[in-house]
C-alpha cells in the first residue's frame, strides 16, 4: 500500500510491528517488538491451574520485558524538533 502511494520506508515513514513473527525477517525485515511468548505461557498456564483447583485469584497486573529488533524498516526522525528520546539499540529491553 505505500509504494502504491508513492510512501517510501523507511524514508517517509517507519513501520514496527509485534511479536517477531517470521515474516518479519524477509526481505530489508520489519522492526519488531518481540514478547517472550514461552514466559507469558507458562505463567497463563500455571495461573489456570491455581484456578482449576479452586484457588481464588485476585486480578493482577504483570509486566515482563519485552525487546526492540530493529530491522529495515524504520528509521530515526528527520529532524529532532519535539522528537522523542533515541530507541534503545537492538536487542536491549524496553521499559
Amino acid at each position: 500500500a505505500c509504494e502504491e502511494l508513492g510512501v517510501s520506508v523507511p524514508g517517509d515513514l517507519s513501520l514496527v510491528g509485534f511479536n517477531n513473527a517470521p515474516i518479519a525477517r524477509l526481505g530489508s525485515g520489519l522492526t519488531t517488538i518481540e514478547q517472550p511468548a514461552a514466559e507469558i505461557g507458562r505463567i497463563a498456564g500455571n495461573l489456570l491451574a491455581r484456578r482449576l483447583c479452586g484457588e481464588a485469584l485476585a486480578p493482577c497486573n504483570l509486566r515482563l520485558p519485552v525487546k526492540l529488533i530493529v530491522r529495515g524498516s524504520s528509521a530515526g526522525p528527520r529532524s529532532s524538533a519535539g522528537a522523542p528520546g533515541p530507541c534503545p539499540e537492538e536487542g536491549q529491553p524496553m521499559d
